[in-house]
């Protein structure tokens, strides 16, 4: 496995091509921050990656060109581009039967995307996307905000809580440990619904350990064996990730756009 910390990115960046569509995650640690002896066996730290805006469908809703409806009760996820236009994208069908007909043409899953144009709480418009496959990336939409065409009839939806999100996607980082604590690695692994990808990143000699940087989070491993490990874990007060291509790239905050306001 080639060891390319740059497939990781721990920079700041923003979405670069018109039109590309961006959906940023928010990453929530699941286990403990700080020092700490942990098992050296599991990871040093699990970061879930949930949807930055989550809302839900109070009526169906029919997109543009369709006689089929999207239920009330869907929920949808946050996606903008780059010219700060935003829209709110159903969940991937990820049932057996939907992803053998798609596996080999991911173009071919399309699903519908909707957009509020007026603000008034009610979906008048939409378009379709698809997911691309990516590796070491959270999952990514590809579709055109600018190209929704309005709906026959408007829908109203409702924003949940961001954890009522239920496909699992998380960041984990796991040590790898070689001869010497400074020959060892930090392997980061991306889990998403179908597959998981990793990567192993180098440390840097820091006073006491080895210390590891991506994403926001820095791990320091002060010391190490095959049965426990002395860590300290730190993360970001806030952070949030992309995906851009085969990679993931972390931002501390989010764009200045009304939809991305508390």
């Amino acid at each position: 496995m080639k060891r390319l910390l740059a497939l990781i990115a721990f920079a700041v960046a923003s979405p670069a091509a018109a039109e590309r569509i961006t959906t940023f995650w928010k990453l929530e640690p699941v286990t403990p921050t700080g020092a700490r002896t942990v098992d050296a066996r599991e990871p040093l730290l699990v970061e879930k990656m949930l949807p930055v805006r989550l809302v839900r469908l109070r009526e169906p809703a029919v997109p543009a060109g369709s006689d089929k409806a999207v239920p009330a009760g869907a929920m949808l996820y946050l996606v903008v581009n780059s010219a700060g236009a935003t829209g709110f994208c159903t969940l991937k069908d990820r049932s057996s039967g939907h992803q053998a007909k798609t596996l080999f043409i991911p173009v071919a899953d399309q699903r519908p995307c909707f957009v509020d144009r007026d603000g008034d709480g009610r979906f008048d418009a939409s378009f379709s996307a698809f997911e691309p496959y990516t590796r070491l990336s959270p999952p990514q939409a590809r579709g055109s905000v600018d190209a929704a065409q309005p709906l026959a009839v408007k829908a109203a939806y409702e924003p949940v809580d961001i954890h009522e999100f239920t496909v699992p996607l998380t960041i984990s980082y796991r040590l790898i440990l070689r001869s010497t604590l400074a020959k060892s690695w930090l392997r980061a692994t991306v889990d998403r619904p179908g597959h998981s990808d990793e990567v192993d990143i180098v440390g840097t000699a820091a006073a006491g350990g080895v210390r590891f940087a991506a994403l926001g989070a820095l791990v320091t491993v002060r010391s190490a064996d095959k049965e426990k490990a002395d860590v300290q874990v730190l993360v970001a007060p806030a952070g949030y990730v992309y995906g851009n291509g085969s990679r993931t790239v972390f931002v501390p905050s989010l764009p200045h756009l009304p939809a991305l306001r508390d």
